[in-house]
């Protein structure tokens, strides 16, 4: 290799720890723009959670009885998104228990 052509840039790990070091920084340094969920904001997503969790338990619940005779991955599909339809269903009212009391702690406790 000649002098004037320089070798492909390397990274040690003194500078690996300096820039991952700054990103840490200025993800603490940055203000918190709103740590609580407006009450609006908390209904839309109570109102996502149980639209998709009613629409779930009308079209697939009834299929999960007829799931053994079903081709195996139509019997997983269908399995699944029963499941999703509890987890939305107990998430359109989880949002209100989270919010209050994780995001209403000040940052950094």
């Amino acid at each position: 290799m000649s002098p004037g052509n320089k070798p492909a840039t390397t990274v040690t790990d003194e500078e690996t720890i300096v820039r991952s070091s700054r990103i840490a920084h200025t993800a603490v340094d940055a203000p918190a723009v709103d740590a609580q969920l407006s009450t609006r904001r908390l209904n839309i997503m109570r109102f996502g959670y149980a639209f998709m969790g009613v629409g779930l338990v009308i079209v697939k619940w009834p299929l999960l009885f007829h799931a053994p005779s079903l081709p195996v991955m139509e019997g997983v599909v269908t399995c699944l998104l029963t499941a999703m339809s509890l987890l939305a269903l107990l998430g359109s009212d989880i949002p209100s228990g989270c919010c209050r009391s994780c995001c209403s702690r000040s940052p950094g406790s």
